[in-house]
């Protein structure tokens, strides 16, 4: 008969199980039970078989036994021995003289009372009179354990640290070791105490902490990044396999593209810059066209092949396989992906033998049952990282994962009732009676004292020095000491930090003055120069110099995060682009006359501009998506249009017209989104087109200009005079015109320049045409503050709270992970024009 592995018999169970519970409960909630169902049967077989019949059965040991019944049946039929029955056997033929065994044994090293089958072994040698010895390996006879007891955790910890500090450097070669129970969720406080206690000031935060102590925790193989990075190919691969139409999530290719763990013909920095322009198309999830096109222009193509040859590869590959078939697969594509694991070679090896053994298990399946089963296995696998000089280091392990290892020193903490004495394996199907035999009862006094007294002496035996202690209180919360230990009465006070550095002491005492220095300005730009981001730059320099700095000359980008549907700027841009083709039909007011011929031209002017959508974003709407658009956007712009009706005669002399400007001795693109004349003059209007509300001609009045795009056209017109500028601020809420005009008519709902609310707090005599001079000195101002790389931690001060102020600065920034200031309190703002903090 061939011998069932663990995994193998674990899927056999739960194979069982499902078929009786009918797919009640998924796997996360069976996988317990299928683990409890195992080693109850391992127990049974083993230990209860024979002998145990005098109980009452129960409902629960009832399902236990029909389940049991069930795999036992499938076992004979397809040949399978477990473990269980192998070791009953082996134990069976022992009793019956079947096997031949020697008159002595010696027992050399085994634990104490913790291995129920050695038990087991010893009752069947008995029967055949042969004689046992139990040997423990010879060490110095350690000590009376120390027992303290501490206020809280932390100070326990800091003193456990402090202490076995002091045994290194008495006896640097003295091998140290600290237990500390539910090590995985204190990891952090650990490490931040070992490296305050442990490591010299100024040394702690670089890597010298490796030389000092090792923390040996294990963690599931699935938290590794590079199988992390594994499943997230074994996704794509799924995706690949069950749809001929390819659509990927972003957050996968994301992943992917920024991940070091494979080898790629392209360049890291066009795969970055492939995975940014991905994330500006604001998609949650990514086309083959859509992907075809990014990758020319970002110049990815080998990602694209890739991506191409792992689809033909699984369209040449037969849907279904036994497993060690596909687990040759799966060696293929990491060979095909180039993928390095580093030092968890080894566990990928392990990985795919394990998958291999599955075939007489389950048979022939898909290839995602079989990923399925790759993902469980790591999630259950614990990797233990090995480290050289290990015994030069003074190791911080959890109390379940001590090493047999030979310790001079060593110092377990927490031992509070939760966590001594650890829980005893038990399986919630035995019956009371049948626990008691195997000394799994824990409200069996007599089982847990001996159970603790054991433990306590393996502990003793592995060491010559031996401190045991617990806190009263863990976080706040109250604790008590484990009943099993003889506490002290004295509860030692809370321990200090480490000792401090002198430079430190002096400093914290204001004996030593922080030399700091102010450097806000960065290189001057060539006299000339063509910026890139037009008005966008002006906008951020009178905003926030720094932020413009960073985003503007350093090239920092903030991350777009996509989402479900279409932005904001796909729907402003879909506005833009609609009123932009109508104009370009119409042309003047008296056109509006018409509304047939009107809607004509905006059916036609919403469909170009659905076609440019989709050529800039192939693939982003379907037929039904892109109807609703259509049909949002065409009573939009029906809505709009009604105002320009309400307006006195014009004609559009330009739609998103485009050019050059010099300011500041920098050279800015810009392009207006309208320019209209009136129709029986040579006065001119600037429009600005906002899908969005809440837009604010504030700035217009202060020095420093947050929307620059209208005063900067209108000082440069070159003909014609300006009678308005304005935002056409065109949403479904609100149709409606804001800015200032010089005299009242040319825009309905925007008072004249005189009656405007901000007029007041400038000085008499302060004209139309002054307002306009005076934007051109602003602008030049700021163009060449940003010019000469002027930069400091400063804000324009034009709005009235410092939460909006903050939003306008931030929410369009590319650079806010440049400076943290937003996320504090902003103070009030004082009546400067322009306020700086103070950079140091």
């Amino acid at each position: 008969n061939r011998v069932l592995q663990k995994r193998e018999e674990q899927l056999v169970w739960e194979t069982i199980l499902r078929k009786d519970l009918k797919d009640s409960i998924d796997f996360l909630q069976i996988l317990p039970l299928v683990r409890t169902v195992q080693e109850t049967n391992r127990l049974w077989q083993i230990h209860l078989r024979s002998g145990h019949q005098d109980f009452q059965p129960n409902h629960t040991w009832e399902k236990f036994t029909k389940w049991q019944t069930a795999f036992t049946d499938l076992c004979e039929v397809e040949g399978w021995w477990t473990e269980a029955d192998l070791i009953s056997k082996c134990l069976k033929w022992i009793q019956e003289d079947k096997i031949p065994i020697p008159e002595k044994f010696w027992f050399v090293g085994f634990r104490k009372g913790e291995d129920l089958l050695l038990d087991e072994l010893k009752q069947s040698l008995k029967l055949r009179t042969s004689t046992f010895f139990d040997w423990q390996i010879a060490k110095l006879k350690s000590k009376k354990p120390t027992i303290r007891c501490f206020a809280d955790q932390e100070s326990e910890l800091r003193t456990a640290i402090d202490w076995l500090a002091k045994v290194r450097k008495k006896q640097p070669q003295a091998r140290l070791a600290l237990l500390i129970p539910g090590l995985s969720q204190l990891q952090q406080t650990v490490r931040r105490l070992l490296d305050e206690q442990l490591i010299p000031d100024f040394e702690w935060q670089t890597e010298c902490s490796h030389d000092v102590y090792q923390i040996m925790t294990g963690q599931p193989l699935f938290e590794l990044k590079a199988f992390q990075h594994l499943s997230h190919w074994w996704e794509i691969l799924q995706l690949l396999s069950s749809s001929s139409y390819l659509k990927i999530p972003f957050e996968l290719l994301s992943h992917v593209l920024r991940s070091s763990f494979w080898k790629s013909k392209d360049s890291q920095e066009s795969l970055i810059q492939l995975e940014m322009a991905l994330r500006d198309k604001e998609s949650l999830n990514v086309n083959h066209s859509l992907l075809r096109h990014l990758t020319e222009k970002t110049g990815c193509l080998h990602f694209l092949e890739l991506l191409d040859g792992l689809k033909e590869l699984i369209a040449n590959t037969p849907k279904k396989q036994l497993p060690s078939e596909w687990t040759e697969f799966l060696r293929t594509v990491s060979q095909r992906l180039g993928w390095d694991p580093g030092r968890e070679w080894d566990e990928e090896r392990e990985l795919f033998q394990d998958l291999s053994q599955l075939d007489s298990i389950i048979g022939p399946i898909q290839l995602g049952t079989l990923l399925q089963q790759a993902r469980r296995r790591l999630q259950q696998r614990i990797y233990y990282p090995i480290q050289n000089s290990a015994s030069e280091k003074i190791l911080i392990m959890d109390t379940q994962d001590l090493l047999d290892l030979p310790l001079d020193c060593l110092w377990i903490c927490g031992l509070t009732n939760e966590q001594f004495p650890p829980r005893l394996r038990k399986s919630n199907l035995l019956p009371a009676t049948l626990q008691n035999n195997l000394s799994l009862n824990y409200m069996n006094f007599e089982q847990v004292e001996k159970s603790s007294q054991d433990l306590l002496e393996r502990w003793g035996n592995q060491t010559n020095d031996l401190v045991l202690s617990s806190p009263l209180s863990i976080e706040g919360r109250e604790v008590r000491p484990s009943v099993w230990i003889n506490w002290p009465e004295k509860v030692e006070e809370p321990a200090g930090s480490r000792q401090l550095d002198p430079l430190w002491i002096d400093f914290a005492n204001n004996q030593v003055t922080l030399e700091t220095f102010s450097d806000s300005i960065g290189l001057p730009l060539l006299l000339g120069t063509a910026v890139r981001g037009g008005t966008s730059v002006l906008k951020a320099q009178a905003l926030c110099p720094r932020m413009a700095y960073a985003e503007y000359r350093l090239g920092a980008k903030h991350p777009t995060i996509p989402r479900a549907g279409l932005s904001p700027i796909q729907r402003g841009n879909l506005v833009h682009w609609s009123l932009e083709n109508f104009w370009n039909q119409a042309h003047r007011s008296s056109s509006l006359k018409d509304m047939c011929q009107v809607q004509v031209w905006i059916a036609n002017s919403i469909e170009a501009a659905l076609e440019r959508f989709e050529n800039y974003y192939p693939g982003m709407m379907k037929k039904t998506f892109r109807r609703l658009e259509a049909r949002r956007l065409n009573i939009l712009l029906l809505d709009w249009l009604d105002l320009e009706k309400s307006r006195i005669p014009f004609i559009v002399k330009a739609s998103e017209e485009k050019g050059e400007l010099l300011l500041g001795g920098l050279r800015f693109s810009v392009r207006i989104d309208r320019v209209d004349r009136l129709e029986h003059s040579n006065h001119l209007i600037l429009l600005d087109y906002k899908s969005k509300t809440g837009n604010s001609s504030t700035s217009w009045f202060r020095q420093r200009i947050t929307e620059p795009q209208l005063p900067l056209y209108a000082v440069n017109l070159w003909e014609g005079t300006l009678a308005a500028i304005a935002f056409a601020q065109v949403h479904n809420r609100e149709c409606s015109f804001k800015g200032i005009q010089a005299e009242e008519g040319s825009l309905p709902g925007i008072k004249s320049f005189d009656k405007h609310p901000h007029r007041k707090e400038l000085p008499d005599g302060y004209d139309w045409n002054t307002l306009i001079t005076d934007w051109r000195v602003h602008l030049e101002d700021v163009a060449y503050e940003f010019a000469q790389g002027v930069a400091p931690l400063s804000y324009g001060i034009q709005v009235y709270s410092s939460d909006n102020l903050i939003e306008q600065i931030f929410a369009y920034s590319g650079a806010r992970g440049f400076c943290r200031i937003y996320e504090t309190h902003v103070p009030t703002f004082n009546e400067d024009l322009f306020w700086e903090i103070d950079s140091t």
